[in-house]
């Protein structure tokens, strides 16, 4: 190994166990924050890291499969995480200019 930082893995992930009728506003919106805002701002961090430390790496995203099938009282949990399927573009961006 050389003497370059290095980041293995970051989870993150904020469930949120309520029926579309029982979940508050501040509830959704933190959900949404750190589920996908999360997601997208960790591209942002640790692409530029790649970049700025050795030009080579991979970001790996992971999700949940209530993303796919869904859960009882987890409709703003499964509906986040079926955002994050979506990031697909994100690396073709990479591959045609710097972040």
């Amino acid at each position: 190994m050389g003497s370059q930082p290095r980041i293995d893995y970051i989870p993150s992930a904020l469930p949120t166990p309520a029926g579309i009728d029982d979940i508050s506003d501040e509830n959704i919106s933190r959900t949404i924050d750190v589920n996908l805002g999360g997601t997208f701002k960790s591209f942002k961090i640790f692409g530029r890291f790649i970049q700025e430390t050795s030009q080579t790496g991979s970001i790996v995203n992971l999700t949940s499969v209530d993303g796919v099938i869904g859960e009882p009282y987890g409709v703003i949990y499964s509906a986040t995480k079926a955002g994050i399927f979506l990031p697909r573009n994100h690396s073709l961006e990479s591959l045609t200019s710097p972040l």
